[in-house]
């Protein structure tokens, strides 16, 4: 682990930058995904989806570009000082802190034509493909 990262929440993290994808898809009025929020922090698949669910603390510079992009505040990221933020995109981030839409990120398996996908909880979804 980084030195900068200790002492870190990185689940509470995490939830904010869930609130914040799904925030910025009602503020553009699209649904964006994975993809999408990969682009705009300026990092691969797998980082985005080790700052989602917890594992990792989101690395300074993805955060700065997320702050740059949307106008979120550093602080309100990692500490969850809301002060610095827009009022418009802060309205919309509390609404998504308090109804999350579940994050299901997935894993492709070849055998047997399943898709793993694994919630924010740690529960496993298993869908077969025809």
């Amino acid at each position: 682990m980084d030195d900068w990262a200790r002492g870190l929440d990185k689940k509470v993290i995490a939830q904010r930058l869930r609130a914040l994808q799904q925030a910025v898809g009602v503020l553009a009025n699209t649904n964006v995904g994975y993809e999408q929020m990969c682009e705009w922090a300026g990092v691969q698949g797998s980082a985005w989806g080790n700052y989602v669910t917890g594992f990792r603390a989101i690395q300074p510079h993805a955060a700065v570009a997320l702050k740059r992009r949307w106008g979120v505040s550093l602080d309100w990221i990692y500490d969850g000082d809301a002060t610095k933020n827009d009022p418009a995109l802060q309205i919309k981030l509390d609404e998504a802190l308090r109804n999350p839409i579940p994050v299901k990120l997935g894993r492709k398996t070849t055998k047997n034509k399943e898709t793993v996908l694994k919630d924010e909880r740690g529960r496993v979804w298993r869908l077969v493909k025809d």
